[in-house]
């Protein structure tokens, strides 16, 4: 709440105020820890010159500023077509000088702009297995923390484009399945070069979504067996699956409800890096260290202090 972000930062946003300004990034705790840090994906939270991420933290970026919706709409007439199809409106759009790029961005100013996204073709390529791989071939094997916030999963992402590494296998009868499955399988390969480089059993790996399924596109746009969806506060908006893995020191196999938020990565993760000290003491920090729970074999979620003033 102290960055006055209520929601992402979305299309034609105009902002007066840095959000980030005074604000300690995990990457930035890590980069002083001795990691270096990549972030692959989707970001949204700021493309202004100060908000990007190889500006608060990131040693190197790969991917786009904004959502893929914002980015692909213009060029997606099957799922946009009150925008595409009208001239006048899409003129007013192109107006407001959204980024469609794909960037990689260097923390010491150095940005390169990829490609740009002029069809959805553009936007179904994959990105983040590309330079993945890319890490796997040059045989990288320094410390590192990588985050990879995919576009494909929130709905169906690209119309009826089916991934090009599906080709081959059999079509799901939903494409958002589809994407799913290839998702599925960039996880697989990162975690084989992970192992090919010798580094699998000092890294820990967790899976999770930012909230739960956009329902307004069913059945194309994921599963929830609770009440609600994206954009409510009922348990089918906020409650998600989390898969947290690390070869020798999580248990395979444990199944646990307890309560462990997308905020606690941050504690925890500085924590696991030795670097609790850096933690700011001059402001709440809303999540908490959840190590306890990821290690133990019958770690519990760790309570939240709550203060009832009557």
């Amino acid at each position: 709440m102290r960055t006055g972000l209520t929601r992402p930062i979305l299309a034609g946003d105009k902002l007066t105020v840095n959000p980030w300004e005074g604000e300690t990034s995990l990457p930035k705790i890590l980069g002083e820890s001795g990691y270096n840090t990549l972030l692959v994906g989707k970001w949204h939270i700021g493309s202004a010159k100060g908000m990007r991420p190889h500006e608060v933290g990131f040693d190197e970026y790969y991917g786009y500023y904004g959502a893929q919706k914002e980015t692909s709409q213009a060029v997606d007439p099957a799922r946009y077509p009150d925008l595409v199809l009208d001239k006048e409106k899409l003129a007013r759009y192109e107006e407001m000088g959204e980024d469609h790029s794909l960037m990689h961005g260097f923390k010491d100013g150095t940005l390169k702009e990829i490609s740009v996204i002029k069809s959805t073709e553009d936007m179904a390529a994959p990105t983040s297995a590309n330079r993945l791989q890319r890490e796997k071939d040059q045989g990288t094997r320094e410390e590192r923390q990588t985050v990879l916030p995919r576009t494909r999963l929130h709905e169906s992402p690209h119309g009826q484009l089916r991934p090009p590494r599906l080709e081959g296998h059999e079509r799901q009868q939903v494409s958002f399945k589809d994407a799913l499955c290839e998702v599925d399988m960039e996880i697989g390969m990162m975690v084989k070069a992970l192992e090919e480089a010798g580094v699998l059993e000092n890294t820990f790996i967790f899976i999770t979504s930012d909230n739960g399924p956009q329902m307004d596109g069913w059945p194309d746009a994921g599963y929830t067996p609770f009440r609600g969806a994206k954009g409510t506060t009922w348990e089918g908006g906020v409650r998600v699956p989390g898969i947290a893995y690390w070869k020798g020191m999580i248990k395979p196999g444990r199944v646990s409800d307890d309560v462990f938020d997308l905020m606690d990565l941050f504690n925890t993760s500085v924590h696991l890096a030795g670097a609790d000290e850096k933690l700011p003491k001059d402001r709440y920090i809303d999540g908490v260290n959840q190590t306890s729970f990821l290690l133990h074999d019958e770690g519990l979620g760790k309570p939240r202090v709550r203060l009832l003033l009557v």
